[in-house]
This record gives structure tokens, C-alpha cells and sequence, in this order.
């Protein structure tokens, strides 16, 4: 299905979009059934909606039925205060693969590790093309304050929580255990999200095992039977803006998993103090693109339909006017006749 999505956003007629999309799989029917969805940049919805149609009134019309609609299932959770407070992450080198790896003068300067700065503890040095420079290495990392599990790397994928302290975790290939990242053997796991969204064997895992066992299982004590609100990946400049190395075209791709407040819960009472405090609301891309879509094209195309209909108004009321004075004007008359008489 993650195949038809993309396959849906590389034709001709779909090629704008891709400048932001987000692939979610949300849960229905108590996790029974697994439902997708595409969020768009609201903008070039509209304004490709509105190219299409050339009827600017029935654009806003589907644009409000839309918002209303969005705003209509969502539903804020019942606030819950957490049991922990979050743990900060060290400052850490942001350049290590650099550090590790310095390539050749002929390439680029070297970077030299800043020894105030913590060495992470999983990080890549696949190469990925740049936006305006020659390849370089991919310089993700992650902190080890932020890793919930796999930061052996035995099955290939690490999860993390958050900078900020909201409910998501971050599941990303791993780039292979901290003993190989020698001279010899460079940490290479660089897979992008349009790789991981298609990747069966991160879907056996996230499914397999981290949701069912390591989610339900081990740390909700098959207490929460539903624990994930939403799976995601993010694309284009959604995907840029997460990324460690703001020049990357290619970043180094990670799962959005929405979490329940009450799994976080359950994380800080098994002690996994990477999910300590981290009990915000996730970013919400369906409401964040309604907010976008109301200040850029609704309320200001709304307000001047209001403008014009009440100029239209104006221009009725004066007609009325000349109507009834018109009208007066003859009665008058009749009554001069009739009193002539």
C-alpha cells in the first residue's frame, strides 16, 4: 500500500505536491484494521483545487468543508501529568563522522572533534548528496540519552525518543554497533524514508515486535492493548526540517510512532528514563495544515467574498432607495390630483 502512495505522488499531475507529504497509518477498529492517509501542503492543494475548477467560491467551499471536517475528529486527550521529569541530552559532537573519518584534503577540510563536546554513541557516515556541495557523510547521530532500545544494533533498528517532550518515538536503521566504527569498517545504514516506508523487513519489526511484544508485552504489561495512535513518515521539506545537516538531500530517514499518555506512563514506570516527561502532544499535521490553510488562502479570500456580498448588499439597498423615492413621488402626485379634485 506505502507503494501506491508513492506511486501516486510521482505523476505528472502530482509533482507539486511533493514538495511536503506525510504517509500516516492510522489505527482503526481497536487496531483491527490499518487505515493510510496523505497530508498535502494545504497551500498547493488549494491552489491547485482552484487552477483546476477556476470557481473561486466552491475552492473556499470544499476548502471550510475540509477544515470543519478535520477539526470535527479531532479530539484533544485528557491531560495526564507525568511521574518523571524529562532527562536533558548532553551537547554532542554534530560533525563525529567527520571527526572519525576525515576525508581527503583534496576534498574538503577536516573537522576537528571539539573535546568539550560528548563522542555519540550511534552515528552514520553514509555518503548522501547535498543541496548546494559535493557529497558528504550522511552526520546523523543520536544522543544516548534519547535511545529507548536498539542501541546494540542486533536487529537493525534503533528507537529514540524525542528532543522535545512530546509522546513519539523515532524508529531509524541502525548504522551497526559502536565496536566496528573503526578505519576499516565505516557505520553505513543510510536509508532514506522513501526506502524505510517500502522496507518489509522494518514492518515485520515494527509490527512483529516492536508494537506487539516490546510495546504491549514488555512495557504496558498487556494493560494498553492499543498503545500506537499513528505510524508516519514525512517527505520533502517536512522530512528536511528533522534533518541533523540541513544541506542533506537525502537524510538519514526515521518512523514517527504516536504513542498514548498512558504508555508513557507505563515507559517511566519500567524505568526507561529516555521516555521520562515525554508526554506532550506531538505535532499534529492535520490541524497544523488547517491553521495554514485558514491564514494564507481562507480567511483573507473569505473576508473579501464577505466584502463583495455586502457591497452587493449596498448596491441593492440603494436601488430600493431610488425605487421607494420613486414611488413616493408618485403618491405625492396622486394626492395633489386628489385633492385638486
Amino acid at each position: 500500500m506505502c507503494n501506491k502512495c508513492l506511486e501516486f505522488m510521482d505523476k505528472k499531475e502530482n509533482r507539486n505536491f511533493q514538495v511536503a507529504y506525510r504517509i500516516e497509518l492510522l489505527p482503526n477498529n481497536n487496531q483491527k484494521e490499518w487505515e493510510y492517509a496523505i497530508q498535502l501542503d494545504p497551500v498547493i492543494w488549494f491552489d491547485m483545487l482552484y487552477n483546476l475548477s477556476g470557481d473561486l467560491p466552491n475552492t473556499l467551499k470544499a476548502a471550510r468543508s475540509y477544515v470543519n471536517s478535520v477539526r470535527r475528529k479531532y479530539k484533544l486527550p485528557a491531560p495526564i501529568e507525568p511521574t518523571m521529569n524529562s532527562i536533558p541530552s548532553k551537547i554532542y559532537c554534530r560533525h563525529h563522522a567527520d571527526c572519525k573519518y576525515p576525508p581527503p584534503p583534496e576534498k574538503r577540510p577536516s573537522k576537528n572533534h571539539n573535546s568539550n563536546h560528548e563522542e555519540p554513541p550511534v552515528f552514520c557516515a553514509g555518503m548522501t548528496p547535498q543541496q548546494v556541495r559535493f557529497p558528504r557523510y550522511c552526520n546523523w547521530y543520536m544522543e544516548k540519552e534519547r535511545i529507548v532500545i536498539g542501541e546494540d544494533g542486533k536487529d537493525g533498528w534503533i528507537c529514540v525518543s524525542q528532543q522535545d517532550d512530546v509522546r513519539e518515538i523515532l524508529i531509524c536503521s541502525h548504522p551497526r554497533t559502536y565496536n566496528t566504527y573503526d578505519k576499516n569498517t565505516r557505520p553505513n545504514n543510510n536509508k532514506t524514508n522513501k526506502h524505510l516506508v517500502i522496507d518489509r523487513n522494518l514492518w515485520i519489526w515494527v509490527l512483529g515486535y516492536f508494537m506487539s511484544t516490546y510495546l504491549v508485552e514488555n512495557i504496558c504489561k498487556q494493560q494498553i492493548k492499543n498503545p500506537v495512535e499513528l505510524f508516519a513518515f514525512n517527505f520533502g521539506k517536512w522530512e528536511s526540517l528533522e534533518s541533523k545537516d540541513y544541506q542533506a538531500k537525502e537524510c538519514h530517514g526515521h518512523l514517527h510512532v504516536h504513542i498514548k499518555p498512558e504508555v508513557v506512563i507505563a515507559f517511566e514506570t519500567a524505568g526507561t528514563d529516555a521516555m521520562y516527561g515525554k508526554i506532550g502532544q506531538p505535532k499534529q499535521y492535520g490541524i497544523q495544515n488547517c491553521i495554514e490553510l485558514e491564514t494564507y488562502r481562507l480567511l483573507s479570500s473569505e473576508m473579501g467574498q464577505v466584502i463583495e456580498e455586502i457591497s452587493g448588499l449596498r448596491s441593492e439597498t440603494n436601488e430600493l432607495k431610488t425605487e421607494i423615492n420613486g414611488m413616493n413621488q408618485k403618491l405625492d402626485e396622486i394626492l395633489k390630483l386628489i385633492q385638486k379634485g
